[in-house]
Formats: C-alpha cells, sequence, structure tokens
C-alpha cells in the first residue's frame, strides 16, 4: 500500500468541550448524578486484571471519558471523591493501555525505531493528572527485546509474506471482465483469512489512471471492464508483521510495455539494495528502468518501511533518485512498489475517501462516536481498515456515517485519500517486501 509524498497536512484543532456553568442548586444536583455515574464507571474498572489489556484499552478508556467530559469545568462544586477516583483509575487504564502498546512496539528500538514511551498522551490523547495535583510524569521503561523475541518477529512478518504471496498469485484469476470491484476485493481479504492471517489493510483494486488507495464501498456496483488496467495491492498481518504485495493485470493487452517498466524496477531495486545504501540510490536504480522504457515513475508515491502494527514506519523508498538520508540497515523491512506512468508522473487526492487509520482519541460528543471509536482501537489498532468493515457496529448506516464524520472532524482518522495520475495516464504497479540481510533483500512477498 503506497505511501503518498504530499500526505503530510496540518493537524485539525483539538475542539474541546465549553465550559458549563451552574447555579448552586444545578451543581448539587449535578454532584449527585457524577457520584452515581463516577460509582458505575469505577465498578466497571474493578475487574480490569480479569481482562486482557487489548480489552480493556477501549472499553475502560471511554468509560471514564463518558463520564469525565459531562463534568462541569467551572462554577461548580469542588470535585467530589468519586470524580477523583475515576480520574485515578483512568489514569490507572491509561497507563495499562500504553503498557499494552509498547509490548507491541518494544522490539522496535532495536532497529532505531522511535519508542512509544509516550504512547498514554501521544496515541492515545490522555491527559494524565488533575487541574489542581501535580503527578510525576509516568516513563514506561521496557528491556531490549531477546532474540526469541525478535526471531518471533521475523518469523511472523515471513509466514505473513507467504500468505500475501499465495493469495497474490491468485489474484489474476478472480480480475475478470464483468466482475465487481466489491466481490474481488471481499474475495481477495477471506482469501488471506483463510490462509490463517488477517488483512493488513483493505484490498486495493485501483483502475487505469487511479494509482493507489482505491476499495470499494460497501454498496458498489462497479465491475471490471474488458480494457482495465488493474491494479490489485493487499497486505497479510500475523500480529501486526505485514506482508504487503502488488500486481498489475492488463486486460486490454496494450500495455505490457507499461507493466514490465514497474515489474523489472522491482526487480532491480531488489537486485541492488544492500545495508549501508542510501535510500535514493535504490530509487535511481527505478527511475532508470522506468524512464529507459518511456515511462515516468509516479514521484510522489514511495515504497515504505514496515515494523509492526506499523506499515508506514517512517521512513520512504523512492522511486526517483532522490538525496534520500537514509542509510539501509541490516534488518530492516521494506515494501518496494514502483509505479509507471504514461501520464504526468505525480499522484494527486481525489474527493473519495475509503480507507482510514487511527491517529489520536480526542473527546467525542456522541455515544455512538465512542462506541465506533472503541471498534477501531479493539479491532485495527493502529492499521488502516475501510468503512465497508465497519458495516457491522451499528443497525443504521445513517449513525454510522454520523459518527465517522465525527471521528474525521475531531482529528481522531487519518484519511487515505484515493490517489489519481494528475495526467489521467495508465499506471501499473507491482510490489514486494523485503528483509535486509547482511549482502542482499530477500523478498517475503514472492512465490
Amino acid at each position: 500500500m503506497g505511501k503518498h509524498g504530499d500526505e503530510c497536512r496540518a493537524k485539525q484543532p483539538r475542539q474541546e468541550n465549553p465550559p458549563i456553568h451552574l447555579s448552586e442548586k444545578q451543581a448539587a444536583r449535578h454532584c449527585e448524578q457524577e457520584e452515581n455515574d463516577c460509582a458505575d464507571a469505577i465498578a466497571s474498572l474493578l475487574p480490569l486484571e480479569f481482562f486482557a489489556p487489548q480489552d480493556c484499552i477501549g472499553k475502560m478508556l471511554l468509560a471514564c471519558d463518558s463520564v469525565l467530559c459531562r463534568l462541569p469545568q467551572a462554577g461548580a462544586q469542588p470535585p467530589c471523591s468519586a470524580h477523583r477516583e475515576l480520574r485515578l483509575g483512568r489514569r490507572a487504564c491509561a497507563h495499562l493501555a500504553a503498557d499494552y502498546a509498547n509490548s507491541l512496539f518494544s522490539h522496535n528500538a532495536a532497529f532505531g525505531a522511535r519508542p512509544y514511551k509516550d504512547v498514554d498522551s501521544k496515541l492515545f490523547g490522555i491527559f494524565m493528572a488533575d487541574d489542581n495535583e501535580d503527578h510525576e510524569g509516568h516513563a514506561h521503561v521496557h528491556d531490549e527485546p531477546t532474540e526469541e523475541e525478535i526471531a518471533q518477529m521475523y518469523a511472523n512478518f515471513e509466514k505473513a509474506g507467504k500468505i500475501a504471496a499465495s493469495v497474490i498469485k491468485e489474484a489474476p484469476k478472480l480480475v475478470l471482465p464483468g466482475e465487481s470491484y466489491f466481490d474481488i476485493a471481499e474475495s481477495l481479504e477471506k482469501m488471506i483469512v483463510d490462509a490463517g492471517g488477517l488483512p493488513g489493510f483493505p484490498a486495493g483494486i485501483s483502475v487505469n489512471e487511479i494509482a493507489a488507495h482505491f476499495t470499494p464501498e460497501a454498496d458498489n456496483v462497479v465491475l471490471i471492464g474488458e480494457t482495465d488496467v488493474v491494479k490489485i495491492d493487499i497486505g497479510a498481518q500475523i500480529e501486526g508483521c505485514i506482508g504487503d504485495t502488488a500486481v498489475t493485470v492488463d486486460l486490454s493487452g496494450e500495455h505490457g510495455k507499461l507493466c514490465e517498466a514497474s515489474s523489472a524496477a522491482l526487480d532491480a531495486a531488489i537486485a541492488c539494495i544492500r545495508p549501508g545504501m542510501d535510500v535514493g540510490e535504490v530509487g535511481a536504480a527505478i527511475e532508470h528502468e522506468i524512464t529507459s522504457r518511456g515511462f515516468r515513475p509516479i514521484e510522489n508515491l514511495t515504497g515504505h518501511k514496515i515494523e509492526p502494527y506499523l506499515l508506514h514506519a517512517g521512513v520512504d523508498m523512492p522511486n526517483i533518485r532522490t538525496n534520500g538520508g537514509y542509510a539501509i540497515q541490516e534488518g530492516d523491512i521494506f515494501a518496494i512498489e514502483p509505479f509507471s506512468s504514461t501520464g504526468s508522473g505525480h499522484v494527486a487526492d481525489t474527493s473519495q475517501v475509503e480507507i482510514f487509520a487511527l491517529q489520536a482519541t480526542p473527546k467525542l460528543r456522541m455515544k455512538y462516536s465512542r462506541e465506533l471509536l472503541e471498534h477501531i482501537v479493539r479491532n485495527y489498532f493502529s492499521l488502516p481498515f475501510a468503512e465497508r468493515w465497519l458495516r457491522g457496529v451499528f443497525n443504521s448506516r445513517l449513525t454510522l456515517s454520523t459518527a465517522l464524520r465525527e471521528l474525521l472532524n475531531s482529528g481522531a482518522l487519518h484519511p487515505y485519500p484515493v490517489l489519481r495520475d494528475t495526467g489521467k495516464g495508465m499506471v501499473s504497479q507491482f510490489e514486494h517486501t523485503v528483509i535486509v540481510e547482511h549482502d542482499s533483500a530477500k523478498p517475503i512477498t514472492k512465490v
């Protein structure tokens, strides 16, 4: 799943609840209700130790927030004892959530990834102290990953890669004129599950000038055309370790050279990778293979480093010659995905968005939005998901649409807009995930 080079956008301002001003009578009545609400929420925290941490992250934090967000911020009685207990309970739950997230990401430190020691405040948007109380900062210190843990991580990547390879091999058999985008996507994702994995992101079906990030909505009735150039991009994951791969199917039979350009560029990139090489040198090899065949590499779509539960782990693998700035290291895992175009070689966002990923947990006004956020945290964590995957959360499609809109407007979700070549040229893509070894790169999504 390609990383769009223009994805950096200004963060949306956080929407705060306005202060609630109450009379003494109203405050007394509110405080009584507050104590009842707090008591219920505290009771829900009591069996915390009997649940797995992932079961607590969404449920417990949101249970506390659902009470705290309604409390008066000014003009009311001082916080009741239950209120203080709730804050302490929420803080303990926040630490538990952070510890769980750290347990997922801790081994990244061995490969130079940023540590998730501040997950409580950054990923979950958690406040950790009362206004009138001082608390020491909560630091999370984790031991270096053991050799067994590192070996297990690579084993998970290789298993995910084999699953993705087996599914992508069958993908061209599904891409036939008259087949629906929806049926193809659902079939690919089911094949991943049947093979023992989970989708690492929604199956991408990007056709003709659409370069990336298209997955069909639940009621999509669009059919594959007889002369379409269809890019299938899938990811299989085992415990957050993703095998990311893609292939292009040319139904017209007229764009063989375009497909060859991306395929040859992928082979050249894999062949040249060595520890110590700058990523810009790999981009140069990709660019040469594509331009020498008369096409343009898409300059603002890149491959990307992958880490557990991080599909885009902060380092790009360019498709053109650049200054780079990152020296490839032994043990790195990269998705390499050249895109070739008969058009401009540059993509831009369209207005359509079907893929999202969690990026924060701000305060939310609506109950349904909080329920949807809890579902996303518990089921997808930091990995991309499709709106059609959420259709079973509520009985009403309108409720889902409204809740999803609040999550987007609040900055809780990062959208992945569908990307189109600005020159409306045909686009091809081929992709493999590789593990960098001591003198080469090993493709793990290649049969």
